[in-house]
C-alpha cells in the first residue's frame, strides 16, 4: 500500500495505489490512478486520467493513443507534431507546423506570439496579435493589429489599424485608418476616381459637347480632348462645370492653328515655369469696344493652354459672376482656320470679334443660340450665306437686347441679306461691304431706328435702297437724341450706272468704287 523509496528494476504488473517519488525507467503498462510529480522518461501506452503539473521538455515522439481527460495546466515547451483535441489553457509560445482542420470551440484566453505558418482553414473569431506569414482564405470577422505581409485576395470587412504593405486585389469596403506604406501610382489628376474613369467620363462630356459619336484622329476635337485628358496642368476633372468651356476653347484654339498664331500661343511644356513664363510674355490683348451694358467682367494676358484659370488666357473675358466667357476678341493674330461650332457651348457669350485674320469657312449658325451684343469678323476668308439665326436671339421685348453690331465686311459671302434683319431693335451698326452678296437691300432695314452705319458697297446688289431708310439718314448729330444715319453707301457711283450691279441712292451718304478698311 505504501510505495518503496526507490523503484524497481522492473515494474509491477499492478500498479500501486500511490506513484512512487521517483518514476521507473520504464514505464508500467497501465498508469497509475494518481500522476507522479514528474514525468516518467517514456511515456506509458495509454495517457494517465490526470497530466501531470509540470509538462515535460519535449513532448514524445509518438503521441499518447488518446489524450488525457484534461489538458496540461501549461504547455510543452516545444509543441507536438498534431495539436492537441483540446487546446492548453495558456498557448504554447511557439505554434504548431500544421493548423488544427477546425479552429477551437472556444479560442485562448491569450493568442500565441507568433502566427503560425499557415492560417487555418477557417478563420478564428479573434485575430492574432501579429499577422500570418500568408493570408487566410477568408478574412476575419475583426482585423488584426497589423496586417498580413502578402494581401488577401478579398479585402477584410473592417480595415486594419495599419494598412498592409500592399494594397488587395479588389478593394476593402472601407479604407484604412492610415494610408500603406507603399502607394500605388498616383494619378495624374486627383480626381477622385480611377483615371479609366476619369478619361472616359471627360471624353463622354466633350462628344456631347461638340455633338459627335466618336472622335476622328488629328481634328481639332481629338487634339483637344487628348490635351485636356492627358497633357492640361490644369487637371480639370468630370464633376467640374468649367470642364466643358476650357474644352471649347481649346477646340477653338485647335480649329485656329493656335500653336502659330502671332501672341499668345501655348508653352511647349506646361509643367517648365520658365517656358510658360516667356509664353506670358508674348501675350497681349486690346479690348476695343467699351461694353454699353456695364457687365462686370475680368480679363488677363496669360498665353493660351496655361495651367491658369482659362478666362485668365489673352484674348478671353469673363463674367465676374459666373466665370462663364463673355467675349473672345483677337485682331491681326494669324488665326488660321474655321470658326468651330462648339462656340455654342460659351452660352453667355455676348461678343464675337475676330478681325483681320486667315479665318475661312463659313459663319456657324450655331451662334445663333448666343447672346450676341457683336459679331466682327472683317477682313477674313468666310464663305457662305449670313445666317438668320444671329439676328433672331433676344428679338422677344424686355428679352437681352440682341445684336447691336454686325460687321461682316471684306469676306466671300454669297446670298442674300436675310430679311430678318429688322428685327433686333438697337442693331446701330451693319457693315457687309466688300462681299458677294445679291439681290436687294431688304426693306426690313428700315425698321432699324437706331441705325447710325449701313455699309452694302461693292456687292452685286441691285435695285434702289429703301425709302424708309433714306428717311433715317442725316449729316446733323444732335447731342442727346437717338443716333441718326449718318454713314450709308452703295454701289451708287454714276460710273456704274450701266453695270448690272448698281443701285440707285438718292440719300446715301457716299458711292465709293473702292474698300478703305472697316
Amino acid at each position: 500500500s505504501t510505495p518503496s523509496s526507490m523503484p524497481s528494476s522492473t515494474p509491477t504488473s499492478m500498479p500501486s495505489s500511490d506513484p512512487s517519488s521517483t518514476p521507473t525507467g520504464t514505464p508500467s503498462s497501465t498508469p497509475t490512478g494518481m500522476p507522479s510529480s514528474m514525468p516518467s522518461n517514456t511515456p506509458t501506452s495509454m495517457p494517465s486520467r490526470m497530466p501531470t503539473n509540470m509538462p515535460s521538455n519535449s513532448p514524445s515522439s509518438t503521441p499518447s493513443g488518446s489524450p488525457s481527460s484534461t489538458p496540461s495546466s501549461m504547455p510543452t515547451a516545444t509543441p507536438s507534431g498534431m495539436p492537441s483535441n483540446t487546446p492548453t489553457e495558456t498557448p504554447s509560445s511557439t505554434p504548431s507546423s500544421m493548423p488544427s482542420s477546425m479552429p477551437t470551440g472556444m479560442p485562448s484566453s491569450s493568442p500565441s506570439s507568433k502566427p503560425s505558418n499557415t492560417p487555418t482553414d477557417m478563420p478564428s473569431s479573434m485575430p492574432s496579435s501579429k499577422p500570418s506569414s500568408k493570408p487566410s482564405n477568408i478574412p476575419t470577422g475583426m482585423p488584426s493589429s497589423m496586417p498580413t505581409g502578402t494581401p488577401s485576395s478579398s479585402p477584410s470587412n473592417t480595415p486594419s489599424g495599419t494598412p498592409s504593405n500592399a494594397p488587395t486585389v479588389m478593394p476593402s469596403s472601407t479604407p484604412t485608418t492610415q494610408p500603406s506604406f507603399r502607394p500605388t501610382v498616383q494619378p495624374r489628376c486627383n480626381c477622385e476616381m480611377p483615371t479609366v474613369q476619369r478619361e472616359s467620363d471627360l471624353a463622354d462630356i466633350f462628344l456631347n459637347v461638340s455633338g459627335i459619336t466618336e472622335f476622328a484622329s488629328g481634328t481639332p476635337q481629338d487634339t483637344a480632348k487628348e490635351w485636356m485628358i492627358n497633357v492640361d496642368c490644369g487637371c480639370y476633372c468630370p464633376q467640374d462645370p468649367k470642364s466643358q468651356q476650357r474644352y471649347t476653347l481649346a477646340v477653338f484654339y485647335f480649329s485656329t492653328d493656335g500653336p502659330h498664331w502671332n501672341e499668345c500661343s501655348a508653352a511647349l511644356d506646361c509643367n517648365d515655369p520658365t517656358a510658360v513664363a516667356n509664353a506670358n510674355a508674348n501675350c497681349g490683348r486690346s479690348r476695343v469696344l467699351v461694353d454699353p451694358f456695364n457687365v462686370p467682367t475680368f480679363f488677363d494676358t496669360e498665353a493660351w493652354l496655361s495651367p491658369g484659370n482659362e478666362c485668365l488666357w489673352g484674348g478671353v473675358e469673363c463674367r465676374s459672376d459666373s466665370l462663364c466667357v463673355d467675349r473672345l476678341e483677337f485682331d491681326n493674330n494669324g488665326l488660321l482656320g474655321t470658326i468651330p461650332t462648339e462656340l455654342q457651348a460659351l452660352t453667355e457669350m455676348r461678343y464675337v470679334l475676330l478681325e483681320r485674320d486667315n479665318l475661312a469657312g463659313t459663319i456657324p449658325t450655331e451662334l445663333g443660340v448666343l447672346p450676341l451684343t457683336v459679331l466682327d469678323l472683317n477682313d477674313n476668308n468666310v464663305t457662305g450665306t449670313i445666317p438668320t439665326e444671329i439676328f433672331v436671339f433676344g428679338s422677344t421685348p424686355g428679352s437681352f437686347a440682341g445684336l447691336i453690331q454686325l460687321d461682316l465686311d471684306t469676306n466671300q459671302l454669297t446670298g442674300t441679306i436675310p430679311t430678318v434683319v429688322g428685327v433686333p431693335q438697337f442693331l446701330q451698326f451693319i457693315q457687309v461691304q466688300g462681299n458677294q452678296l445679291t439681290g436687294t437691300i431688304p426693306t426690313e432695314v428700315a425698321s432699324l431706328t437706331f441705325i447710325n452705319t449701313a455699309e452694302f458697297f461693292q456687292n452685286q446688289f441691285t435695285g434702289t435702297v429703301p425709302e424708309g431708310l433714306c428717311a433715317l439718314r442725316t449729316d446733323v448729330i444732335i447731342p442727346g437724341t437717338p443716333p441718326f444715319l449718318t454713314k450709308l453707301t452703295a454701289d451708287c457711283n454714276p460710273a456704274l450706272v450701266t453695270s448690272p450691279n448698281f443701285v440707285n441712292c438718292s440719300c446715301c451718304s457716299d458711292c465709293p468704287l473702292t474698300l478703305t478698311g472697316g
